[in-house]
């Protein structure tokens, strides 16, 4: 936890605003929309050095494993290119802005990295 933070003040806070920066230019373009979603979803990890994948947790209920959640069905891609072209890369924008803002307080950590987990959710509505 204190190199991820001593990472953050040192290098992932500049290291991220320009990654992003990267990554929001790469989803203006068809061909680089791919590439900038990918950025994106790893920008998180740019700025706090957080893993990219954590093990799931495993419940018991009476002896028996928990019942595993369906994740919820996948927008048309219609739809979602619709939305991307429409509203999905400004609201991503200012998400992008806000959350690194956030990141930029001690307090807003937390806040802001959340709202960065989700910019690939709101800019183009894949789930990840």
């Amino acid at each position: 936890m204190l190199l991820r933070a001593i990472w953050f003040l040192v290098l992932g806070w500049w290291f991220g605003a320009i990654w992003a920066a990267l990554a929001y230019l790469f989803c203006l373009s068809i061909i680089g929309l791919p590439i900038g979603v990918l950025m994106l979803n790893r920008l998180p990890r740019v700025l706090t050095l957080k893993p990219l994948e954590t093990e799931p947790m495993h419940t018991m209920r009476e002896g028996k494993p928990a019942t595993v959640e369906v994740p919820a069905e996948e927008y048309p891609f219609i739809l979602r290119a619709l939305w991307f072209f429409v509203l999905g890369w400004e609201i991503a924008g200012f998400a992008l802005i806000i959350g690194y803002l956030l990141c930029l307080t001690i307090l807003g950590i937390p806040a802001g990295l959340w709202i960065l987990n989700r910019v690939p959710l709101v800019m183009t509505l894949k789930r990840a």
